[in-house]
């Protein structure tokens, strides 16, 4: 008997544990609701405030770098979702490796020559069709790649076909950074 009434006092006093460490997680659909919500504003706020003209060619990437870097913040701050935490794991590490690439290419359209061939941008274009990929299989509609520097997108920041280092914006994409009919994103050059 005494056994019995010590298992019980036990289990009573681990499930308020049980129950406060799993108060910081939430239903996938409220994640994704507060997710696509920091995306539209962060979106909507590079939108409003594009990139002032700037010598370097890269600066406009880099600006998009260090909003899609805010963005991430927030996402991370909020409390991961109970279903997919994996895959939502997953997705904020592919936008931070973005981030690198997004910087990477930055510093290297500034250094490269006037005139002379454009950096390659490849890896960045497979992080952000990565991200977006993630994105939509999670069920995100405002978040896919990170912030674009394209106006009245969200995310397709795919420097394709680049022809000259001054040219680095892509042409505006379909609603969520994605042309309708296509598997992948890619930017043309507008």
């Amino acid at each position: 008997m005494r056994r019995r009434s010590l298992l019980l006092l036990a289990v009573a006093s681990a499930l308020p544990l049980a129950t406060l460490a799993c108060s910081t997680e939430q239903e996938l659909t409220g994640w994704i609701d507060q997710a696509d919500a920091i995306c539209r504003a962060s979106q909507d706020a590079a939108d409003a405030a594009p990139a002032p003209e700037s010598p370097f060619p890269g600066e406009q990437l880099r600006r998009t770098a260090d909003r899609s870097r805010d963005e991430l913040g927030r996402l991370r701050a909020l409390d991961p979702p109970i279903q997919q935490s994996s895959g939502v794991s997953e997705y904020l590490a592919t936008l931070d490796v973005r981030i690198e690439a997004l910087g990477n290419v930055a510093d290297a359209l500034d250094a490269a020559p006037t005139g002379g061939p454009p950096p390659s941008s490849e890896s960045l274009q497979e992080y952000t069709n990565e991200a977006f990929t993630l994105a939509t299989a999670l069920g995100l509609t405002d978040c896919a790649g990170g912030v674009d520097f394209a106006v009245n997108t969200t995310t397709s920041t795919a420097l394709s076909e680049l022809g000259t280092v001054e040219s680095t914006a892509p042409v505006p994409t379909a609603v969520g950074g994605q042309p309708e009919g296509e598997e992948t994103t890619e930017d043309k050059l507008g």
